[in-house]
């Protein structure tokens, strides 16, 4: 008995079975991602970001104030902060402590925006960026069969409960910590000094 009838022979039928499985996942992989595979990675999670985006942003459009529960309590602070004179009994804290982003990006950009103008501008920057991060977080632990598959999941997670609670800084901190996450995988294979620096700036931001 020659080397390879002997192969055939040991070979167990749940072995045959499973390499034809394989042989027709990898025929419907390919023809699914035929459409994009002339994009390159960063391309791709552009354009997933891009259409995670517009359906997560396109509401804010419609209304003249952002429905958020605690958005007007977090306009109040600033209009405080701003006016210490007028509210004698608040004694303000400053804004290098925890939860404090939102208030701060208020406070200095209303000079410039307005008060709702400045929300307005945080919500859209942590939905796009949060529409961003999702593809590319999925991509960076698996493949991109996968991300594309996940894509209609991931629109309920960009306009999420902390968003419609008003809540934009642990909504801002839900992206970021993606991105941390995926530098500190990078950290494995090589250390470079820029993504040193990108570790510190996210675990900055978040500890605000």
């Amino acid at each position: 008995m020659s080397a390879v009838t002997k192969e055939r022979v040991d070979e167990s039928p749940a072995q045959s079975e499973g390499g034809d499985e394989r042989d027709r996942f990898s025929g419907s992989e390919s023809i699914f991602l035929r459409p994009f595979s002339r994009l390159s990675d960063r391309t791709l999670v552009f354009v997933c970001g891009a259409i995670l985006f517009v359906l997560a942003v396109w509401s804010q459009a419609l209304v003249k104030f952002p429905p958020y529960q605690d958005l007007p309590d977090h306009l109040a602070t600033v209009v405080v902060l701003q006016n210490p004179s007028l509210y004698p009994d608040f004694i303000p804290t400053g804004f290098v402590h925890t939860n404090s982003l939102l208030a701060a990006t208020i406070f200095f950009g209303s000079k410039v925006f307005g008060l709702l103008g400045t929300a307005r501008i945080f919500i859209v920057l942590t939905l796009a960026v949060t529409s961003w991060m999702l593809p590319a977080c999925v991509l960076s632990f698996s493949d991109r069969r996968r991300m594309l598959i996940s894509l209609p999941f991931m629109a309920p997670m960009i306009h999420n409960w902390w968003v419609a609670m008003g809540m934009l800084n642990f909504a801002l901190g839900f992206p970021l910590s993606l991105a941390l996450l995926m530098l500190q995988r990078k950290q494995l294979r090589e250390f470079p000094m820029r993504r040193d620096v990108g570790v510190a700036i996210c675990s900055t931001i978040l500890l605000l």
